[in-house]
């Protein structure tokens, strides 16, 4: 569980970063920035070394903020693989796919988590540049 609890506040640290200085996955990152990404992958990998966690929603979040943020595809295979939540594995999945296109906005953010929760996932999802 404190693993679970390292990852969580890492995640914070970043999501804190994203909400008021810059948009999810933008690039360059600080080194510190960069570090706290490190050390919550790093983090992730020891909690499911240690066992079962995948019904525990801190740890899920965690790793879908580990997931926007890196562009390491070694690391986002197994992140899409260690999500056991169906909607937040979506919600990573379009965000990426919109991230191929320009950082996301926390605005962009939200729009696309109401249309995953909502499941107005149609085939053209349209998420509006803010």
């Amino acid at each position: 569980m404190a693993l679970v609890t390292v990852t969580f506040f890492h995640a914070i640290q970043i999501y804190f970063y994203r909400s008021r200085d810059a948009h999810f996955g933008q690039l360059p990152v600080t080194n510190e920035f960069h570090y706290i990404l490190c050390e919550l992958i790093a983090a992730a990998y020891y909690t499911v070394a240690t066992g079962p966690v995948q019904l525990l929603e801190r740890f899920q979040w965690s790793l879908l903020i580990a997931g926007i943020e890196t562009y390491d595809p070694i690391h986002l295979k197994w992140i899409l693989e260690t999500i056991s939540d169906p909607v937040l594995s979506n919600l990573l999945s379009l965000v990426k796919e919109n991230q191929k296109l320009h950082s996301v906005s926390m605005e962009e953010l939200r729009y696309i988590i109401d249309a995953v929760s909502h499941e107005d996932l149609g085939s053209n999802l349209e998420i509006p540049v803010i």
